[in-house]
């Protein structure tokens, strides 16, 4: 089995669902692929 990077599996998996998006709508989400792994875990007390 191929190992896919996060934005990788983000895009493969909106292009392989079955839904009645718009191609404009399948763009923007595929855009959130940039956000992907750009959290921030520490917490301020």
């Amino acid at each position: 089995m191929k190992e896919l990077t996060a934005g990788e599996a983000w895009r493969l998996a909106i292009r392989n669902s079955k839904t009645n998006l718009t191609e404009s709508d399948l763009k923007v989400l595929e855009n959130l692929e940039k956000l992907l792994g750009k959290t921030n875990a520490e917490r301020s007390a």
